[in-house]
């Protein structure tokens, strides 16, 4: 049982001469996140993003979060699933996590939602779903995505929009910011920027969203902002790299795709050991934990790096979700740590992946 349990993979096919050799890697399962024994009525989230503050702890932000209690036979019920839930975690040893996330709970015990409904929002058909974010001086910002239900099947929704959120501190509350009249800062058309947030080197934020290029197809788009500005929707910046308008433009529907096959769930981050920018994400159709690469935050990407294929537990299940957790890596990069989730029991779980040494 496990996403990439005890799977070692060296990686060394054969690339066009114009790339460098992928990088050769292990991956070993570290373990479930959580506790369900010592986190009840807490039995399973997705998700699983993790936003570094600057006193050294993180802000982890999730999902769909499943609330019960465990029954005598060891059963799960499951009694709600709130979204948006979000806890502090100040252990760094990415090998003592487990347990040790500190969510932030009602009276009763239960957790409490990071974003708030409005009063003319009805709960029963509106969701809001976390991803990453980011700390800009004291305040904290998280953005996240609005999913509509459409009908009562599992997978019968879909995004509405992309909106942004912020705080004062970890523990909130968070202030949905608005564009114009519009509740999201992209609507549900638009690129979903915030999948994955990137503090660059240079003074600016960098910002990835998949969003849609054609009927049923999809793609990963690059915007980025100042840090001072960031809560203004007019001040975003759109990577394109048309023959007409190369570089950066004002107009989000001029925005040029990084790759195709764009995921919405993934994280970019620098590793030092590595020397590139390292971009992780779960490639659902081969049920796969992929990496990419490139010396630049826009690229070029090289080609998709099969880390680990996804071991179901039982039938139909699903592998999602995957990301790295920067602020655990050692060694440099050498050694970072990766979550993913199953369909089948909601809890995410912690890998690491081990880089080696080029081979002479």
């Amino acid at each position: 049982m496990g996403f990439l349990v005890s799977l070692f993979m060296s990686v060394s096919a054969s690339v066009c001469a114009a790339e460098a050799p992928a990088p050769r890697f292990s991956v070993k399962l570290v373990g479930p996140l959580f506790d369900k024994a010592k986190n009840v009525p807490i039995l399973g989230q997705d998700g699983a993003y993790s936003i570094p503050l600057t006193d050294g702890t993180a802000l982890w932000t999730f999902g769909d979060t499943l609330v019960g209690e465990i029954l005598p036979d060891g059963k799960d019920r499951i009694v709600a699933m709130p979204s948006s839930t979000y806890g502090l975690m100040d252990a760094t040893d990415p090998y003592s996590l487990k347990g040790n996330l500190m969510y932030f709970r009602d009276a009763a015990d239960y957790p409490l939602h990071l974003l708030r409904y409005d009063a003319d929002e009805m709960s029963s058909v509106r969701r809001f779903w976390p991803q990453h974010g980011v700390q800009v001086g004291k305040r904290i910002y998280v953005y996240y995505t609005l999913i509509q239900a459409f009908g009562t099947g599992m997978w019968d929704f879909a995004s509405v929009g992309q909106g942004l959120a912020v705080a004062e501190h970890p523990a909130g509350p968070y202030q949905r910011l608005r564009y114009k009249d519009n509740p999201a800062f992209w609507n549900d058309i638009q690129p979903a920027f915030g999948g994955a947030v990137l503090k660059g080197n240079d003074g600016w934020i960098y910002l990835y969203g998949r969003g849609p290029t054609g009927p049923g197809k999809y793609s990963l788009f690059l915007a980025r902002v100042k840090g001072d500005r960031i809560g203004q929707r007019d001040a975003y910046e759109y990577y394109t790299n048309s023959a007409s308008a190369p570089g950066w433009t004002k107009r989000v529907h001029q925005a040029f795709p990084l790759f195709e096959n764009g995921q919405t769930e993934l994280s970019v981050s620098y590793n030092p050991f590595l020397g590139k920018y390292l971009m992780v994400y779960s490639d659902l159709l081969a049920q796969d934990t992929v990496l990419r690469l490139a010396d630049q935050p826009w690229g070029p990407w090289g080609a998709a790096i099969p880390a680990a294929h996804c071991a179901p537990i039982e039938k139909d299940d699903l592998c999602y979700a995957a990301k790295e957790h920067s602020e655990l890596a050692l060694d440099r990069g050498r050694r970072v740590f990766i979550t993913s989730v199953h369909t089948k029991n909601y809890v995410p779980e912690l890998h690491e992946l081990r880089f080696e040494p080029p081979a002479p």
